[in-house]
């Protein structure tokens, strides 16, 4: 095999004849692939395709030596990709006192905690089971980020090994420079601390990030199974960790309360802060709310208000986006709001149209919220300076019976307006395109060349994506030889997917990655979702009434469209069904080092028999797996362990406990069935 870039078929046939390579010409594949990766910056082969010749060769020879080498590697360089464990998701954000209170009411909890919200870079650190330092990476692009290790070591408050752990754990928390250290020796050369800080952990030299005297706060926790975020803050700073300022609170209106006070604080602190934080206090609250793509649901970030302005509003526009909802934005008279010139706002949907009583020329006030998105907060009094009002003489605007882009009719749903034909809507098939080109990572074509290539009539759809041919593009939009020929290279260079990624692209309301990726655990393939009903989709942990609907009416609207795409594209996910394999309805909890196969390999192996991997140790549980590669004495130790032998003494558990051999053992009895 040469040292050319494979070819999608080449990659397909690869892949094809996988179960029969042997152990000695894998080694030889993965050694070749990450050599020319790392050592000669040449990308020879799809991450996807790499990742299953890895994980092959991991469970066949677990021992081998160039899995070592990708060991070393892997803490190794500055700059180099780390792929999170967990993703590192956003958090879903609040304006005001009365939108935090009403967002806590929804979400459902007892007890609360509230910190700040660093503005600082996010990172996560990684320590193994002995406690040692294994890796720091930046929050990145949420699923992976960049390797920061040498800088991270060189900050004092972060310790380089732990004491008393027993398992592998990662530490999440927030980099900044504090406000006195910049005023000391950078205000007048940099612009912020946070840009500033940001530089600084990324440089290459440890020795020029050292002198920067960058400090660390932590504010979570993954691995251990506690009970509560208090449990997770005193292990923390058992560790030796710097927290920032930590409040409980019992009620919503006590979150409000303690919230506001500590902004009226925030003058005080020697850190630049952009919200707060509040969290469901209870852990295992936490993992039932689960989380979406994006963010959990067991937390909120209350975001400051930004600087407030006043103008006149000019009009207000509508813009039709992917999903068919049509959106006011105010245009009004330029005004000077936190450091920029604004001259448009959001309005949010039809229902804040309709509340503000909009009219031409009214005076509003215009707020950054975050001190970045302009938002109009509200319309003023015309005379608000004098002891009455006087009365509107303007009409109210209106918002349109027809679609501002197709003329087709307009319905409200509850707060929102949509046009009635989105699949003969251009700026809804432009805005889907778009998003189905940035989730499946395919670069080249930008919203000018799919609004071209649409007026051509060049494509109608996604799916038609996959039929251009760079001779059309030349003829009709007059691209040029070399750009058409790059955008058909760049939509034929990748073609092996994840379902889960290709579901998650057709941008159904309320279907990220993360709930596409429960679908295809749960159903296993496109026809087992489209063949699912309301009630076997609600069964699936996470999933509420709103996304099932969105889920069953969505499926019945893109399923044409969908398997014109799945022809075009290498699926990689599982082809087993839950309901199928040997291990229906089974579960499995794995801890401890584990010797014979990682844990993300041997969750992979029970998941294609059928058998759910859950996070946590519960009554419903069946199975828990101990590795071997840790003592005995440690495993004793694990929270998950004493939680299971617990169990095991009530009469309505049937929970088993496996060595690492023992499941192996219990994998190979199915294999031979």
């Amino acid at each position: 095999m040469s040292d050319d870039v494979l070819t999608m078929a080449q990659e397909a046939e690869l892949l094809s004849r996988l179960p029969n390579i042997t152990v000695v010409e894998l080694e030889k594949l993965v050694e070749r692939f990450h050599n020319a990766y790392w050592n000669e910056s040449k990308t020879l082969i799809s991450d996807i395709t790499y990742d299953q010749l890895f994980e092959r060769l991991q469970a066949l020879n677990p021992q081998a030596a160039i899995l070592g080498v990708l060991g070393e590697a892997y803490v190794g360089q500055a700059g180099d990709r780390v792929d999170h464990a967990y993703p590192m998701l956003s958090l879903d954000k609040v304006y005001g006192a009365s939108a935090l209170e009403e967002g806590l009411i929804k979400i459902g909890a007892k007890d609360w905690t509230i910190t700040p919200k660093i503005d600082g870079l996010a990172l996560s650190i990684r320590y193994d089971a002995q406690g040692k330092f294994k890796v720091a990476a930046t929050r990145g692009r949420g699923t992976h980020g960049e390797n920061v290790s040498a800088n991270v070591l060189n900050i004092r408050t972060i310790p380089k090994s732990l004491e008393n752990v027993v398992e592998p754990i990662e530490v999440r928390g927030e980099v900044f420079m504090t406000l006195s250290r910049f005023e000391e020796g950078y205000s007048k050369e940099f612009q912020n601390p946070r840009n500033l800080a940001s530089g600084a952990l990324k440089q290459k030299d440890p020795k020029r990030s050292r002198k920067y005297e960058l400090s660390f706060f932590a504010y979570d926790l993954l691995g251990p199974m506690l009970k509560s975020e208090a449990e997770k803050q005193d292990l923390l700073q058992s560790f030796g960790f710097q927290l920032p300022p930590f409040h409980e609170a019992k009620t919503p209106k006590e979150v409000v309360n303690a919230v506001l006070a500590m902004e009226r604080e925030r003058a005080s602190w020697d850190y630049e802060t952009d919200g707060i934080v509040v969290k469901v206090a209870d852990c295992e609250r936490q993992r039932s709310l689960g989380e979406t793509a994006h963010h959990p649901r067991y937390a909120l970030a209350y975001k400051f208000q930004g600087e407030a302005a006043i103008t006149s509003l000019k009009s207000v526009s509508w813009s039709v986006g992917r999903t068919g909802v049509i959106t006011p934005v105010a245009e009004v008279e330029p005004v000077f709001v936190s450091g920029a010139s604004v001259s448009r706002a959001s309005l949010h949907h039809w229902g804040m149209f309709q509340a503000l009583q909009l009219s031409e020329g009214a005076r509003v006030e215009i707020v950054r919220r975050g001190g970045v998105i302009p938002h109009l907060e509200r319309v003023l009094n015309e005379a608000s300076n004098k002891a009455e009002a006087t009365p509107q003489t303007k009409p109210l605007l209106q918002s349109p019976e027809r679609c501002p882009c197709c003329g087709s009719s307009t319905r409200v749903v509850n707060d929102f307006l949509y046009c009635v034909a989105p699949n003969q809507c251009p700026d809804v098939i432009a805005g889907q395109i778009q998003y189905f080109l940035k989730v499946m990572e395919l670069q080249g074509l930008g919203e000018v060349h799919i609004r071209t290539l649409l007026k051509h009539n060049l494509i109608t759809n996604r799916s038609s994506l996959f039929h251009l041919d760079p001779s059309e593009l030349c003829d009709g939009p007059r691209m040029g030889e070399k750009l058409a020929a790059k955008i058909v290279s760049e939509l034929q260079s990748r073609r092996a997917y994840p379902l889960a990624q290709v579901i998650a692209a057709m941008g159904l309301e309320g279907v990220g990655l993360q709930t596409a990726r429960l679908l295809v655990q749960r159903f296993a393939d496109v026809e087992g979702i489209y063949q699912a009903n309301r009630e076997q989709i609600l069964e699936i942990h996470g999933i509420g009434d709103i996304v099932a609907d969105s889920i069953i009416q969505g499926f019945e609207m893109i399923s044409d469209e969908l398997s014109e795409i799945l022809k075009y594209i290498i699926v990689t996910s599982p082809s087993m069904s839950s309901n199928d394999g040997p291990l229906a309805n089974k579960s499995f909890v794995f801890t401890g080092k584990m010797s014979l196969m990682d844990r993300k390999h041997a969750q992979k192996r029970v998941r294609e028999q059928g058998a759910q991997t859950p996070s946590s140790v519960t009554k419903d549980l069946d199975y828990l797996i101990y590795g071997e590669a840790d003592t005995f004495e440690k495993i004793s130790k694990s929270t998950k362990y004493r939680k299971a032998l617990k169990l095991q003494e009530s009469d309505d558990c049937a929970l088993a406990i496996l060595s690492e051999s023992e499941f192996k053992s219990l994998l190979d009895s199915f294999s031979e069935r």
